[in-house]
């Protein structure tokens, strides 16, 4: 006679219940500290960055802004030049940055439990991000 061949353990449930459990096993959760921010430029080169998005905001500006945005935008220190680009001053600029949340949550919206939420800690780690 021959053996019989081995049987599988478990079944589908309980495979499934063992690939949920390893899903559930993260380490993205809410306030995971970052242990060193990736920051491909110098604080030199960031800020070169900034000055020239701030000069082309001023000096160019956005064509085509759709009539919610040109209200908003005129309504708070920007203007429209005569070709009708919408410009914006930088000191208006950098008072909306400021201004700007300094963090969110990277949602999961099928599991929530992995959740990231950004801090002020990743500013504060990286002292060459524009304020």
């Amino acid at each position: 006679m021959h053996e019989a061949p081995p049987r599988r353990s478990g079944g589908r449930r309980q495979r499934m219940n063992a690939r949920n459990e390893r899903r559930e096993d993260t380490s993205m959760l809410s306030g995971t500290p970052i242990a060193s921010p990736y920051t491909p430029l110098s604080a030199a080169q960031l800020s070169e960055v900034h000055n020239a998005a701030l000069r082309v905001l001023e000096t160019m500006g956005r064509a085509r802004a759709t009539p919610r945005v040109l209200e908003a935008a005129l309504d708070h220190g920007c203007w429209q030049d005569d070709a009708g680009r919408l410009r914006f001053p930088p000191g208006v600029v950098e008072a909306y940055l400021k201004k700007a949340a300094k963090s969110f949550c990277l949602s999961s919206p099928m599991r929530p439990k992995i959740d990231a939420e950004t801090d002020q800690k990743i500013r504060k780690q990286n002292k060459n991000l524009a304020p």
